[in-house]
């Protein structure tokens, strides 16, 4: 601490400006950075219940169906999180791929859309493949 004649108590205004001046610098970055986390976990939560609802609309269309479904297409709203899930159950139409060779092999895909907090459409898709080989029944008709 600088020391002049008469003021041998408190600080200068030369040093609480300095100090105030360093203490901006050090906070500043951390409060950037405090928002910039704050967007990303939010994001990223929105990301993380999406996945959770399209895990749910798969494990509800498998107790919907029938083991002979072949085709299946169906639409959930989430309430609580703005979301729309999409279901569709289709045979694979790409013989390139090498899961098109295979015979009763059929693609599920959920499409969850939400819009964000800047107004921006986002989408999240889960994809699984399926095996439904015919039943004997149905191969006797």
């Amino acid at each position: 601490m600088i020391r002049f004649k008469n003021h041998d108590h408190g600080f200068t205004l030369i040093e609480v400006m300095i100090s105030l001046a360093v203490a901006a610098l050090v906070l500043t970055p951390i409060f950037m950075l405090y928002n910039v986390i704050v967007r990303n976990v939010n994001r990223d939560s929105h990301k993380f219940n999406a996945v959770l609802s399209a895990k749910q609309v798969l494990n509800e269309a498998a107790q919907k169906q029938q083991p002979d479904t072949r085709q299946l297409n169906f639409e959930k709203k989430f309430e609580d999180f703005g979301f729309i899930a999409k279901y569709e159950l289709q045979k694979i139409k790409d013989k390139k791929s090498s899961l098109g060779e295979i015979e009763d092999v059929y693609k599920e895909m959920v499409t969850v859309e939400w819009t964000d907090i800047n107004n921006q459409k986002r989408a999240e898709q889960l994809v699984t493949f399926v095996y439904k080989p015919e039943l004997k029944e149905q191969k006797k008709k």
